[in-house]
């Protein structure tokens, strides 16, 4: 299973690094790039644990934990922590939830559809 979901990540950054249509051009589409980028910033950020950070304050906050698949209040001290910290559920689950983790699909992306 492990090999299965390698091959599958390699085989999905190779298309997303080769151009769409290798006979006009050789350059890397800008716009695969910046949503594969976008998509490891939100796991980077989302699967991080809740973090008090070093004030005094309590501010209740949310956290999206990747144990549980859901996003779980936390108190937060108003500074410092990490960036997986939200004000509401729902925008906690609207950045963090799995279905933005997907791989893209280079032809959703492009504009041109070629």
């Amino acid at each position: 299973m492990f090999w299965l979901r390698l091959a599958h990540v390699l085989l999905t950054v190779w298309l997303a690094l080769v151009s769409v249509n290798s006979e006009e051009s050789e350059e890397l589409n800008p716009k695969v790039l910046k949503t594969i980028k976008m998509r490891d910033e939100r796991k980077r950020i989302c699967l991080k644990g809740p973090s008090y950070g070093y004030c005094k304050g309590k501010r209740n906050m949310w956290n999206f934990s990747y144990r549980n698949k859901d996003c779980l209040p936390f108190t937060f001290s108003n500074c410092g922590g990490n960036q997986n910290r939200f004000y509401s559920y729902e925008a906690c689950m609207e950045f963090c939830s799995e279905k933005h983790w997907k791989s893209p699909d280079i032809y959703d992306i492009l504009e041109d559809g070629y």
